[in-house]
């Protein structure tokens, strides 16, 4: 979170794969530690979904329902502030779509084409999205974000 410049200010933060193992932790991390107000984590079943709630994440959207792009949208009339990606691809595409002007964006994996085959690499239809609200992208791999929070008390973590 540190390389996103998350604080409890932000009134929207997203992570996809948000019940994954990095996903999981920078969620609860964006919630129960930092306190940011409205964390959003996207996850591809309702099982997932549910344990993110348990996990005090405030919204849990499951991208493979038919209205997801409805949800998100409906889901952050603020727009988002910090996007924590995971995935790439169409997930990437949407969430740019509903950033907030200086919004922050880590990246940190491409999930959505690990299995491609050569197919569809990371897509970015929306990154004229970047340029029109000013957004900042940084770089970021999980050392990164262990190293940011080797301080935390991690008894905070679900």
């Amino acid at each position: 979170m540190k390389v996103g410049k998350a604080t409890s200010s932000d009134k929207t933060i997203v992570v996809s794969a948000a019940a994954g193992a990095t996903g999981s932790i920078v969620a609860q991390i964006a919630k129960n530690v930092l306190g940011c107000k409205t964390v959003i984590g996207l996850a591809g079943t309702a099982e997932k979904c549910k344990v993110l709630k348990e996990h005090g994440i405030d919204i849990a959207l499951n991208y493979k329902d038919e209205d997801f792009e409805e949800q998100l949208t409906k889901a952050t009339p603020n727009y988002i502030d910090v996007y924590f990606d995971n995935v790439g691809g169409k997930i990437l595409d949407l969430s740019l779509d509903r950033m907030a002007r200086d919004g922050r964006i880590v990246t940190c994996g491409a999930i959505s084409s690990y299995d491609s085959n050569g197919g569809a690499a990371i897509s970015a239809k929306s990154y004229t999205r970047v340029v029109s609200v000013q957004l900042v992208s940084r770089k970021s791999m999980f050392n990164i974000l262990y190293r940011s929070c080797s301080e935390l008390e991690f008894r905070d973590l679900s």
